[in-house]
């Protein structure tokens, strides 16, 4: 038997993330841009995950990886976003939506 995590949540053990620290900003702002009504701070974005502010920003600029827990739940609140949107068809689905963006966001500032 392994031992757990004292905080580890049943529903983020088990599989990892696709997703790295080099994805967060990307995910961050793809999910802006599915709700563009609402913007979505470096702030707002440590509080969807329960961490601090200078955490989240650490992670999202490379400056300290983010745990394995970070990376799952940023990977669950881009497929809720999705889901909430009607545009949620699987998990690899939402990984080339997120792919598509940043493809399509590199286009964007190559162009400006």
């Amino acid at each position: 038997m392994t031992a757990r995590a004292p905080h580890a949540t049943p529903w983020i053990e088990g599989k990892p993330s696709p997703l790295n620290a080099n994805d967060f900003l990307q995910v961050r702002l793809f999910i802006a841009h599915l709700r563009p009504d609402q913007k979505l701070s470096q702030h707002q974005m440590a509080d969807l995950l329960g961490v601090a502010c200078n955490t989240y920003s650490k992670w999202e600029r490379g400056y300290q990886p983010p745990p394995p827990f970070a990376c799952r739940a940023v990977e669950l609140l881009l497929y809720v976003t999705l889901a909430n949107k009607g545009h949620f068809k699987g998990e690899s689905h939402a990984m080339a939506l997120l792919a598509r963006f940043t493809r399509d966001a590199g286009k964007g500032e190559a162009n400006a």
